[in-house]
């Protein structure tokens, strides 16, 4: 048993820990994760604590994440503590002040070497705080794991009293589950449980049942707050506190499509990544990099379903559900990387990537979340076309209900998933297209399926900025700045790249709200850019296109087929 004891100190915003640990021989061997499972990036969470020390022996820090302990009598019951500096919101790390506390176990705690399948304790010693965790609680304050495994997959929300929270209570389908909210004014309670309610319970039909007793939301709300990452009985998702409907409010806010369908996608990681895993993932070694080529299966796939579920469980309309498919679909085909980075490359890169982000990523990099969301949707419509009683759900939930029966089924061997589909020609279509970016081959697939469907591909309203210019820009406080120039558009020839700010069209100023017309004004001739680069004032002359070139478009029902019909069903 690791007994880990955790006391909050809100002014100085840190975390002071110990581990209780019986020495089994004259030495010991500590680290500390360097990533979070669900997040493919070495976050170095050593360089956050103060200490380790030790209560007996010489404790020796022999790399950035690691620590020997030696001079030490075998069976002596040893007692290591530090500190850890909580101060970043991120849904990876750590936060405490006197409104809330959290953390990502990953980031706060040390452990010992080649240790996994031993019991844990975690003991909270905040009179002050209200803790909540998807971790059995065996006394107030108290909470029991099985492994160090669940330990460090389940995050911990402290609340104090007359902080701004609010806890909700939902049984569905036999399965309480736990909504801790953190940093919202009133809301209108009963729309958010009874819209969550329909995600869970059309979730849980989904899978036929759930790997879990019990599940925690941790939705924490704040400005500029967005995310969401996965645990295995739990999750944590971030939002601003405006997207959540008021009281008094009955129409949704901006932002509640987003929050129900971050959360959907949340919650179907509880299957599809946390109990069904790629091979390398299970166990997790957060020590280091672990590299896997199917991270698109498990992101890609979640991320059709964000949109589906939330569709098929009556919380968002039809126009809703198409208008945010086609952001996650359009969002990843315009991008040049589309056709320069397979699935596979993608996934197995995450680490370098897609976290670490750069000017040329645009140009050579792919999305493994959106354009597996992509090969999804062409997998289930040519799957459905082919074999009408058969689809993506029930790939799915074949696999799920076997590896209930045999664990040793929830990992999926390295490049394995086409194997779990039915139909021969399908397989070698979808390894085909995981493990490459060619152009015509994805082409084809997409027309096929959206033809299978009776989908059509609309040719969307030109963008001045984006389909005459070829700029895709971002604006802060009514400046523009360019964020990508597609190589084939007029604002790369004309050699505006990633990071110029735009400062006028024609010798008038640039402003966020008049941009777009500044450029809809020289379609078909030749305007004059003023632009600051690196603080230095340049210019050039783009060439503004008469009409848009073909671009991608969103995807909307055409003359629905058969296959497109049961696709767009919904639960009656």
């Amino acid at each position: 048993m690791l007994c880990y004891s955790l006391k909050p100190d809100p002014a100085a915003h840190l975390f002071r820990l110990h581990l209780t640990i019986d020495a089994s021989s004259a030495g010991l061997s500590f680290y500390m994760p360097a990533w979070t499972s669900g997040s493919y990036l070495i976050r170095d969470y050593a360089g956050r604590i103060r200490g380790p020390r030790c209560s007996s022996g010489t404790l020796k820090q022999t790399s950035s994440n690691r620590w020997s302990l030696h001079d030490i009598t075998s069976g002596t019951r040893i007692t290591l503590e530090w500190e850890v500096f909580a101060f970043s919101l991120g849904i990876h790390d750590a936060w405490l002040d006197t409104d809330r506390g959290f953390f990502n176990p990953a980031a706060v705690f040390i452990l010992p070497e080649n240790v996994l399948d031993v019991p844990a304790e975690l003991r909270i010693d905040a009179d002050a705080m209200q803790a909540f965790s998807s971790l059995p609680e065996t006394s107030p304050g108290v909470f029991s794991a099985r492994t160090i495994d669940e330990l460090l997959d389940a995050p911990v929300t402290l609340i104090p009293a007359g902080a701004p929270a609010q806890v909700l209570s939902l049984t569905v389908e036999s399965i309480p589950h736990t909504l801790v909210l953190t940093g919202t004014g009133p809301i209108h309670q009963k729309r958010l449980q009874n819209d969550i309610r329909a995600i869970l319970t059309t979730t849980l039909r989904f899978w036929g049942g759930a790997p879990f007793a019990r599940y925690v939301f941790h939705i924490h709300c704040g400005p500029n707050l967005f995310g969401g990452l996965e645990h295995e009985a739990s999750c944590v998702l971030q939002k601003e506190a405006g997207a959540l409907p008021g009281p008094q409010e009955e129409t949704n806010p901006e932002g509640y499509d987003d929050f129900l369908r971050l959360l959907a996608h949340e919650y179907f990681h509880a299957w599809l990544v946390k109990y069904l895993r790629p091979a390398a993932l299970l166990p997790y070694n957060l020590a280091s990099a672990t590299h896997s080529s199917d991270l698109w299966v498990f992101e890609g796939l979640t991320s059709y379903y964000e949109n589906l579920i939330p569709y098929r469980a009556g919380v968002i309309d039809r126009e809703t559900f198409f208008k945010c498919m086609n952001e996650r679909f359009c969002a990843v085909r315009e991008r040049e990387g589309f056709f320069r980075e397979s699935l596979s490359a993608a996934s197995f890169n995450a680490w370098t990537h897609l976290y670490k982000q750069t000017a040329d990523s645009a140009y050579s990099q792919s999305s493994y979340y959106g354009k597996g969301a992509v090969l999804a949707f062409i997998t289930d419509i040519l799957l459905r076309a082919r074999m009408p009683d058969m689809s993506l759900d029930t790939v799915l939930r074949s696999w799920y209900t076997s590896a209930c029966g045999d664990s040793s089924r929830r990992a999926l061997p390295e490049k394995g998933f086409p194997d779990l589909l039915p139909d021969a020609s399908l397989r070698r279509t979808v390894s085909l297209l995981a493990d490459t970016a060619d152009r015509e081959l994805w082409s084809d697939a997409w027309s096929e399926a959206l033809s299978a469907a009776g989908l059509v591909e609309e040719k969307s309203e030109p963008c001045a900025v984006k389909d005459l210019a070829g700029l895709f820009i971002r604006t802060e406080c009514d400046r523009v700045f360019v964020r990508h120039t597609p190589s084939d558009g007029p604002a790369f020839k004309a050699g505006l790249f990633a990071g110029d700010e735009i400062i006028a069209v024609d010798g008038v100023r640039a402003v966020s709200s008049s941009f777009e017309r500044q450029i809809g004004q020289a379609a078909g001739r030749t305007a004059e850019i003023a632009f600051f680069r690196n603080s230095r004032l340049l210019s050039t002359r783009l060439t503004v296109r008469s009409q848009a070139e073909s671009n991608v478009g969103p995807i909307k029902p055409d003359c629905l087929t058969e296959t497109g019909k049961a696709w767009l069903s919904t639960p009656s």
